[in-house]
């Protein structure tokens, strides 16, 4: 009863994918490897012919008469008879198989052959019907039976359908061309400075040769209609050896190989780096034959930053020191902006020269703050005692320089400012006045000069 239920279930599906041929192209049943067979195509030539003419046909089909060598393949091939007969019923009992007697086989069962080559004497299955072969002369063709899938001999006289086998499709050809791949110029292919990472879009594509695969990195695409891209990969490497990934891009592939990524890559140079800060993108792709395309890169530079901060001052507040009471230090105020447009400014320093050299700060100088807009503003505490041979007055230099993260370093921007003798008949205090005419008090001996006090401590 199983065995009844197996058959008629197996007819249904054979009677629904038949291949059947008459004059119109044919088409052929595929005895699919997944199912336990051997991966064959098979086909019943549904117009009456003699055995030999039957022969020829399948021949002319690219394959031959049907040859059996397994229980399995047999019920395959007798189930797609019987669909045949369902389709378009014949009043022949047989049809023909790739069957043969040698003539020099003794009869009945000797010399039996398939049409591939193999004997039945070496054959592990063989259905001949009962008091089969009978080995009648002239019955030297192999035929089956439609009602219980047996074999028969006979003649090649009468004219009776037959079963066709040919090998399956050839494979396709193996894909031994390595796909191409390229990459288009990133955008930006330079840096310009910031204190964050900077986003780098990237372009390409990798090709087949064959037929197709492609890689837009990181916007791009990856395919290969030949074998099928099995890896795509994108590295990057930086020469400060701080960045070093590898994106595996095959999660990312699109149904048409497409994909599109970002990276973020850090702009800041060292300042002992003289030609810039250089990445190195590469793209990989390999398809599923085991062929690896020839990586295709793409540079991105942080170009070394070669230009010095700017520093402007302002007008010093006040510029000319008051000449009452000298022996007061007084209170000056400098101001100025510092700026830098690519790496940023790291430091300003300032430095005063003073004329008589009680004052002075030299380099490096004191560091200023500098404000979030680059604007400074400083005090200093200078005196306005002029010598008492001082004609012109004292003077001070201060001067305001500046440095970027880069290392470059400002021209030096300075200010003056004055302490002016007093004008006659009105000294100052603690300045004394010139005498009359004639009257000056000549200098004491060489070497005797009372030393200047130290600064801020003029009397």
């Amino acid at each position: 009863m199983k065995r009844a239920m197996f058959l008629a279930v197996s007819m249904v599906c054979i009677v629904a994918l038949v291949g059947v041929a008459h004059s119109e192209e044919p088409e052929w049943t595929t005895w699919e490897v997944a199912d336990g067979g051997n991966g064959h195509e098979y086909i019943v030539l549904m117009d009456m012919a003699r055995w030999t003419v039957q022969e020829a046909e399948a021949e002319a089909l690219g394959g031959y008469l049907v040859t059996i060598h397994s229980q399995v393949e047999q019920t395959f091939v007798y189930l797609l008879m019987r669909a045949a007969e369902l389709a378009s019923p014949t009043n022949e009992d047989y049809y023909s198989i790739g069957l043969l007697q040698s003539s020099e086989g003794p009869e009945p069962a000797g010399g039996w052959y398939w049409l591939t080559g193999e004997t039945l004497d070496e054959s592990p299955f063989i259905k001949w019907g009962y008091n089969e072969p009978k080995g009648y002369e002239r019955e030297n063709f192999g035929y089956i039976n439609t009602s219980n899938g047996t074999w028969n001999d006979g003649d090649n006289v009468r004219v009776r359908r037959a079963i066709v086998e040919r090998e399956g499709p050839p494979p396709p050809p193996a894909d031994e061309d390595a796909p191409e791949c390229s990459l288009d110029a990133p955008d930006p292919a330079e840096l310009a400075w910031s204190d964050t990472p900077t986003a780098v879009a990237i372009s390409g594509f990798a090709t087949d040769a064959v037929i197709g695969i492609a890689t837009d990195a990181i916007s791009g695409f990856a395919a290969d209609a030949v074998s099928g891209i099995a890896s795509a990969s994108l590295s990057i490497t930086d020469e400060y050896g701080e960045l070093s990934a590898e994106q595996d891009m095959t999660g990312l592939l699109a149904a048409d190989g497409s994909f599109a990524i970002t990276v973020e890559l850090a702009s800041i140079v060292r300042p002992e780096d003289t030609d810039g800060r250089l990445y190195e993108i590469t793209l990989n792709a390999e398809d599923n034959a085991g062929n690896a395309a020839a990586p295709a890169s793409v540079s991105v530079l942080a170009p070394p930053d070669s230009t010095p901060p700017s520093v402007m001052l302002d007008s010093p507040q006040p510029a000319i020191l008051s000449s009452r009471n000298p022996r007061e230090l007084k209170t000056v105020t400098i101001s100025g902006l510092a700026l830098d447009d690519e790496t940023g400014v790291a430091s300003v320093m300032l430095t005063v020269s003073d004329e008589y050299g009680e004052f002075d700060v030299p380099e490096p100088g004191v560091s200023v703050d500098l404000g979030a807009d680059g604007t400074f503003r400083v005090t200093l505490q200078l005196s306005s005692q002029i010598g008492r041979r001082d004609t012109d007055g004292r003077s001070y230099e201060v001067a305001v320089f500046a440095t970027d993260l880069a290392g470059n370093v400002s021209a030096p921007c300075s200010v003056t400012i004055v302490a002016l003798r007093p004008a006659a008949g009105n000294p100052g205090r603690g300045n004394k006045p010139d005498g009359p005419p004639g009257r000056d008090k000549p200098d004491g001996p060489p070497g005797r000069d009372k030393p200047d006090g130290p600064p801020g401590r003029n009397r």
